[in-house]
């Protein structure tokens, strides 16, 4: 009976795992960061963290990077977020996630489209 149980605990664990995948989240190496204070305190804060300071996004918004992240993975880096978001100078971060573009077809509704010679 304890066997059948933990057999439809991994299967389980399993499928919502395979879900995850398959929602297309792929999480970056890429995180962006909100610290006030300029690109000085900001650039402090990426070095004491291990991250590489990339440039800054808007006012007060900074792109960081993370060299031992994979640049893109199915699972969110916890570990990296979490020691960037308990900094005292870090007021909002977030890793990115890759997005999929994909092409729309267009339909005209137009009836008299295939008989208009001039275009």
């Amino acid at each position: 009976m304890h066997g059948s149980i933990h057999v439809v605990q991994v299967f389980v664990l399993g499928y919502f795992l395979v879900v995850d995948a398959v929602d297309n989240h792929f999480f970056t190496d890429l995180w962006a960061v909100h610290i006030q204070g300029g690109e000085e305190i900001a650039r402090t804060v990426a070095s004491r963290n291990d991250f590489v300071y990339m440039g800054q996004i808007m006012p007060d918004y900074y792109h960081f990077q993370h060299r031992k992240v994979a640049k893109r993975s199915v699972f969110a880096s916890n570990h990296y977020h979490k020691s960037l978001a308990e900094d005292s100078e870090v007021l909002w971060v977030e890793q990115q996630v890759a997005k999929s573009r994909k092409k729309r077809s267009i339909h005209f509704n137009d009836p008299k489209w295939p008989i208009m010679w001039y275009l």
